[in-house]
């Protein structure tokens, strides 16, 4: 009976240390993925924001006086065919143009929490004139 609690005398201080261990490494492990995983999760964050201004950049030199070309020359066939392409490429979801009291627009304006909405005044040169169409 000598020799059967000295053995368990024996087991017990090194299953403890290794209980010890174990958490430990456990608690830096899980430790460890949460911090990388919220720095992994802020910069995917920072890409997709400054993808969408870029996005919207990129609709303002490009799209946006091709649109008011189209508005001041009220060719509504256009600005239809130009609203449904900026809202089929995935990049949009809704796009919309407010004029005289009337509303073109294409897509689906869904209810998401958070949205980047982005508002031009349609400018137009006309015999050197600069005219704004205001939203």
């Amino acid at each position: 009976m000598n020799e059967n609690t000295t053995l368990s005398n024996e087991k017990k201080p090194f299953s403890s240390l290794s209980k010890i261990i174990i958490l430990k490494i456990i608690a830096i492990s899980s430790l460890v993925t949460v911090i990388s995983t919220g720095i992994q999760l802020y910069r995917d964050y920072s890409q997709n924001v400054s993808k969408v201004d870029n996005d919207i950049k990129r609709v303002s030199n490009l799209i946006v006086p091709e649109l008011s070309y189209n508005l001041w020359h009220l060719d509504l066939k256009a600005l239809k065919m130009q609203l449904h392409s900026l809202s089929s490429t995935g990049e949009f979801t809704y796009v919309e143009i407010n004029y005289d009291g009337q509303t073109l627009s294409s897509g689906t304006e869904d209810q998401f929490i958070q949205k980047k909405e982005k508002t031009w005044p349609l400018m137009y040169s006309y015999k050197g004139e600069e005219r704004a169409w205001k939203p």
